[in-house]
């Protein structure tokens, strides 16, 4: 009976070790994996953290080129405005030779106020949908 209370001492002890190495090796892993999720999420919030400063500078500049773009619009209308004969009419005959003359370019052809300018004259309407800039003879 000693041999056998033996025997399970020493099976004790042997599975005993045996699952204290199981467990020592699983933390060993748990930990290697913490680690790499950790250096994982400290990729990720780097990476968000570039993006939103890049973000965020895009968008200032953009915002400064739309204050930019408002500031010109703005000089130019106030520099016609005070223009002198600024507030004259247009000359009607001018205004409807000028329309007439951006009929002629293919850009333009299609919009419906030229054929009401052109009064029925279709042989001077350009053909339309032609990326072609100059003017129909």
């Amino acid at each position: 009976m000693a041999g056998a209370a033996a025997a399970l001492a020493l099976f004790t002890a042997v599975a005993g070790g045996v699952f204290y190495v199981h467990n020592l090796q699983h933390q060993v892993d748990a930990l290697k994996v913490a680690a790499v999720v950790s250096k994982d999420q400290a990729k990720v919030t780097t990476s968000q953290t570039a993006a939103v400063a890049t973000g965020a500078a895009i968008a200032d500049h953009r915002a400064v080129q739309d204050q930019l773009s408002i500031t010109v619009h703005q000089d130019n209308a106030h520099a016609i405005e005070a223009a002198p004969g600024a507030s004259a009419l247009i000359d009607p005959g001018l205004n409807d030779a000028g329309r007439r003359g951006l009929c002629r370019y293919a850009a333009y052809a299609g919009d419906p106020g030229c054929a009401g300018l052109l009064q029925g004259n279709t042989s001077q309407l350009p053909p339309t949908g032609t990326a072609n800039a100059s003017p129909i003879p």
